[in-house]
């Protein structure tokens, strides 16, 4: 069953076209990723999705049109957004960040349970949850960024670029806990540069060049056409 539905969506900077008439879904329960090479206009697919910038077309989550919608009522519609380069808010200590994550339901949310469901995800935070966000190290500022966003309970969760400048050990593990967080019910959708990872861990996938999709399907086949391999996957998804 689709639970986000992207249709003819297009961004511009100014003169220049960033998407040009993008439509893309994606089912629920779903790992879907979108792949491109640098200035594709990834970023600014996610952007668009949580009206963090102006965009034409239709953004439409359970049937529910949000293609006018305040980014804080899109976060309260159900969507998440982790950014590229993780924007923890870096004088708040590890517990003031996940409490910001669930501003958006403030009345019901009984954050101290929910806080520690974080910190059983990731036990690292837990050590630290009295620490500033500046004083973490960059996988554990990702984290942080991942569990603020679950602190809202989001339905779909948005991620953008998880692995950037992250060493492959670390790497490894933010892609375990994406697949956990998937097996746990939400659905992600995935912006990430390692087409590789991205691959292995989604369902379905999307390929982006020059603001329009190009290529579309399951990830394993994708992962096996020669034209996937060329370009983003070093010439074999082994």
């Amino acid at each position: 069953m689709s639970l986000l539905d992207i249709k003819s969506l297009s961004v511009s900077y100014g003169r220049i076209p960033a998407l040009r008439d993008v439509s893309l879904s994606v089912n629920s329960g779903e790992v879907v990723a979108l792949i491109g090479a640098n200035g594709a206009g990834k970023t600014s697919l996610l952007k668009a999705i949580s009206r963090l910038l102006p965009a034409s077309g239709e953004i439409v989550l359970e049937g529910k049109s949000l293609s006018r919608a305040a980014p804080s009522d899109v976060v309260r519609a159900g969507i998440s957004h982790v950014p590229e380069g993780r924007r923890v808010f870096r004088e708040m200590t590890i517990d003031e960040n996940l409490e910001m994550g669930a501003y958006s339901r403030a009345k019901e949310a009984n954050l101290e349970r929910e806080k520690a469901q974080i910190f059983e995800r990731f036990p690292v935070l837990h050590e630290r949850r009295h620490q500033m966000a500046d004083t973490l190290s960059g996988g554990e500022q990702q984290m942080l960024a991942m569990g603020r966003a679950m602190m809202a309970k989001p339905r779909i969760l948005l991620l953008d670029e998880p692995s950037m400048g992250l060493a492959p050990k670390l790497v490894k593990v933010i892609f375990s806990i994406i697949r956990d967080i998937n097996k746990a019910g939400t659905t992600i959708l995935l912006v990430e540069q390692n087409a590789a990872m991205a691959l292995g861990v989604a369902n379905r996938a999307y390929v982006l060049e020059n603001g329009q999709i190009v290529m579309a399907g399951e990830a394993a086949a994708l992962a096996r056409d020669p034209k996937v391999s060329d370009a983003y996957l070093g010439g074999s998804m082994a």
